[in-house]
């Protein structure tokens, strides 16, 4: 949002707890959150931001590369090479796929390595794929489950809709390509 509105003052922070989210924007800390799921009160703007579906990226030699789309079940047992900043995708995969193994790296640079030099599955989003793509040669293949897509819901109250009414009328020109730009770098 800093890069999509330069004229526009923002102050955030990235907390995972939604009751205190929710409870800073009634005590008016906050003048919006973001959440994973709307909420619908009189008193409330709330509008759906983006909508983010994890994907696996293998090479084009892998058997699996030729699908146009995949389920969880289907990649249990998989192993899969992960960078420790995933959050919440991470327990999302531990949890539908129990048999595999997922190899966390917390250093970038390795993890970078590692991935250009292996055929060991990723995982990107959506959101990601339009800058990763520029730099990697890999097949991305969409996870179906539902539990695999997750929608980001811009929430406000009523009387500071004003102040950000015009990221509702322009969310679709946001330029996700530099989605997480704080960990990855086009190189």
């Amino acid at each position: 949002m800093k890069r999509q509105y330069p004229d526009t003052p923002f102050r955030y922070e990235t907390m995972s707890d939604a009751e205190k989210l929710i409870k800073g924007l009634n005590d008016h800390y906050y003048t919006a959150i973001i959440l994973d799921y709307p909420i619908l009160k009189e008193d409330v703007v709330c509008f759906k931001m983006c909508q983010e579906v994890l994907n696996i990226s293998t090479t084009s030699d892998q058997p699996i590369s030729s699908k146009k789309e995949i389920t969880f079940n289907e990649l249990n047992g998989y192993n899969f090479l992960e960078y420790s900043n995933t959050g919440y995708w991470h327990e999302v995969c531990v949890n539908n796929m129990p048999d595999s193994h997922f190899i966390v790296q917390d250093d970038l640079e390795l993890y970078e390595i590692l991935q250009k030099q292996s055929s060991l599955f990723t995982f990107r989003t959506s959101l990601t794929i339009p800058r990763f793509h520029l730099y990697e040669d890999r097949v991305y293949i969409p996870i179906t489950d539902q539990e695999a897509t997750l929608s980001f819901y811009l929430i406000c109250n009523k009387k500071e809709y004003p102040k950000i009414s015009k990221i509702k009328d322009n969310i679709n020109n946001v330029d996700w390509t530099h989605y997480r730009s704080e960990d990855f770098e086009v190189r």
